[in-house]
Order: C-alpha cells, then sequence, then structure tokens
C-alpha cells in the first residue's frame, strides 16, 4: 500500500495484487476533514490489512490512523514536538513513534502514550525490533570517544528502560571538519545476524551534495564495516533499502540514486540509468520477488531484473487520460511537462508536441487510419496507446 497525492489535500491508498504490474485505488481521503493541523502525508505505515498508520509532513504535531481499512479515521496529536520521522508497530497496542527529541511508546493503540527524552540524544527514527525486550534506533548525540556529536544507533531494554550508545559512526574529516556532518539515514536488518546502516556525508566544501555510505554488519551488530563510499553530483544522499533474500537487495536515494547488491551487501553496484529519475527515489519495497521503486514526484516503477536491467512506469498512479475527438488528441494528467509523440503503424514518426497543462493536441494532416501516441515525462515512457483517424 502506497500513499499518491492528487493535490494539496487529497491522498489515496493503491493497492497491488499482482506483484505491482497493475494498481488500484483503496481509498482516498480529504486530509481537511481529518484534522487541521495535518497538511501533508510523510510516511504510511501499515500493519496489517485494516490498520494503518499515517504519520503527516514535518512541522506537523499529529498522526492519523485506521482501524478499519480507511473507513474512519482518529487523530492522535502529540505534545512532545513536531518533527515527525518513523513509528514502528509490533501489533496493534503496542508501538514506537520517533520525533526529533523524543521517543513516543504506547501499549494500547495511541489511546494514552509515554514520551521519552534520552539526555543529550537526539533526531530518533528507524525503530528496529531486535527481540522481544530490545528496540533499537538511530539518533545524534554526544561522543565521548570523539568529542563531538555524531550518529549511531541506541539500544534501549523495555523492561527496564535502561538504554546505552550501541554503535556509533566516526566523524568525517575530509573537508572542513567544523562545517562538514554526516547523518543516518535508515537502519536495517534482513535477519538477526544481516543487518545494515546507510548514512549520507558532507564532505564537500561549498558543495550542498552529499556521499552515499553503507555500513554493514553479519553479526547482530557486533562489528560494522564500511562497504559503500560513493559521491557523484548532484546527489542528496541515500534514502532506503530493502533486501529480497540473504543476497540479493536493493538501496534508493538522492536523485536517481539505485544501488544493487548480489553477494549480501558486501559490494554494491550501480544502477546504470540515473537520468531514469530526475527526482528524489524515496523508497523500495519487494512485493514477493518483483522489485517496486517509488520516486517523488515521479510516481511509482516496477524493477525488471534481466540482463539489462529495466525500469517501468506505473502511468496509472498519474490518472493520465486521453480522449480522441475528431482532429484532436485531449490529454488530462496530474503532472506537467509532457510531451506526446505520434506515430504510424510504420514506426514512423508523423507528429509531436509539448503539453504544458491540460490541452488539446491537433491531428490536422493526418490520413485515415490506425496512429499510436507515445506519451512522455523528462525523457520517459510513461503511457502508450492508438487511436484511429476517420477523415
Amino acid at each position: 500500500c502506497y500513499g499518491v497525492r492528487h493535490n494539496s489535500s487529497t491522498f489515496s491508498c493503491v493497492e497491488t495484487t499482482d506483484q505491482g504490474l497493475t494498481w488500484n485505488t483503496k481509498y482516498t481521503f480529504d486530509l481537511d476533514t481529518i484534522d487541521n493541523d495535518i497538511t501533508g502525508v510523510h510516511k504510511a505505515f501499515i500493519l496489517d490489512t485494516t490498520h494503518w498508520y499515517f504519520i503527516s509532513s514535518h512541522r506537523n504535531k499529529s498522526f492519523f490512523l485506521t482501524e478499519n481499512a480507511g473507513k474512519s479515521f482518529r487523530t492522535v496529536t502529540l505534545t512532545s514536538d513536531v518533527s515527525q520521522d518513523d513509528m514502528l508497530m509490533i501489533n496493534k497496542n503496542i508501538g514506537f513513534f520517533c520525533t526529533y527529541y523524543y521517543l513516543s511508546i504506547i501499549d494500547d493503540n495511541w489511546q494514552t502514550w509515554d514520551s521519552l527524552k534520552f539526555e543529550d540524544y537526539r533526531s530518533f527514527r528507524s525503530v528496529v525490533q531486535k527481540s522481544d525486550s530490545i528496540i533499537q534506533f538511530l539518533c545524534y548525540s554526544y561522543s565521548d570517544k570523539y568529542g563531538e556529536f555524531v550518529d549511531g544507533v541506541v539500544e534501549l531494554n523495555l523492561e527496564t528502560m535502561e538504554y546505552k550508545r550501541y554503535f556509533e559512526i566516526a566523524p568525517q574529516t575530509e573537508g572542513n571538519p567544523n562545517e562538514n556532518h554526516s547523518f543516518n539515514r535508515f537502519y536495517y536488518y534482513y535477519n538477526s545476524k544481516l543487518g545494515f546502516l546507510g548514512n549520507t556525508a558532507e564532505l564537500h566544501d561549498g558543495v550542498d551534495y552529499d556521499n552515499d555510505i553503507i555500513f554493514r554488519t553479519s553479526d547482530g551488530g557486533k562489528t560494522w564495516e564500511e562497504v559503500l563510499n560513493y559521491y557523484e553530483e548532484p546527489n542528496w544522499g541515500i534514502q532506503n533499502m530493502e533486501m529480497r533474500d540473504e543476497l540479493y537487495g536493493i538501496v534508493v536515494g538522492g536523485i536517481g540514486q539505485i544501488y544493487e547488491t548480489f553477494d549480501g551487501g558486501k559490494t554494491w553496484e550501480r544502477f546504470r540509468e540515473r537520468e531514469y529519475f530526475p527526482h528524489f527515489v524515496m523508497d523500495v519495497e519487494f512485493a514477493g520477488s518483483k522489485a517496486i521503486i517509488s520516486s517523488m514526484p515521479r510516481g511509482m516503477f516496477h524493477f525488471v531484473q534481466d540482463d539489462e536491467d529495466t525500469l517501468s512506469v506505473h502511468s496509472e498512479l498519474y490518472n493520465i487520460r486521453v480522449e480522441h475527438r475528431g482532429n484532436n488528441l485531449f490529454v488530462f494528467s496530474e503532472i506537467y511537462p509532457l510531451e506526446i509523440y505520434i506515430y504510424n503503424l510504420s514506426g514512423v514518426r508523423v507528429s509531436e508536441h509539448n503539453i504544458t497543462n491540460d490541452t488539446n493536441v491537433p491531428l490536422f494532416g493526418l490520413k485515415s487510419g490506425a496512429y499510436i501516441y507515445e506519451i512522455r515525462n523528462s525523457g520517459s515512457t510513461i503511457k502508450t496507446g492508438k487511436f484511429f483517424m476517420i477523415n
């Protein structure tokens, strides 16, 4: 289930049951009718088929949830702080919510909650359950070892409520260490032994771009090894990852950054068609063996693993509609600009137009017969179809 933004106040959940080949709208909701404090959706946590949790955009104090698959929603307004980052629901009653200064813990499905503030710790995110009584999460705190604030992992014992620094990342030293900093993007475990930590570092003076850094553990976090440190302009850091099995996985992020591993994360290969994504690549999930990649604002893509590694776009998520009326094609879309190319059945291009809003494409001069149209966005094909001219 993914959230798809239609305009400033309307979002939809869309569902796939065939590994991402087709998508159906599960539910559409108007944020204005839920809570005036919620202006957008930052993340969604899908616990099961009926319990969905939607984290609102940064700088909002509320998030909302449904316990009946979208038939109704309930708003939870936090009083701790207003920067929401991540959540983990173990079941419908027990869960954790990360904000900048607090970790909120509930045991009654958000009827009440306790917000814990850890001294000298902040920027909590990416909660991982290590056992029934142990959770770990990313944070930013002061390191006695390095004498400055660094990123790392904190471990919390839920039985004793004692916490400790579990793993910390050495500060980056290239460039100007007083201005450069690093911060964690994701903390992920495939199983009890194999885990990864994604980090972004600003290492280049006067350049607002980041290195992509991945750390790997194969012993449950006892030791960590840096397995990727890559930089290319423009880039704004990795965001998320997912492993399909113990060998194959994908990391996404930045402006068109996609990495694959075929050896359990020991090495990473960069996907060759970066120009396919001129925007942020936000998330990756496996539907069975198939990888689905979402980007902002381009939509969702089906990652096809073959000899050529290709990506196919789910154009139905843009609600692109084409109507043929006489000597015009009318194109309606939720994204612009678009390019439309028209071909005869021999593959010869007979017309092309740029589209910047809902408009008609003139077809004057085309002979009677069948034609193919191709619609592109930023050079990528997102919809094709056929129409017939009768003169």
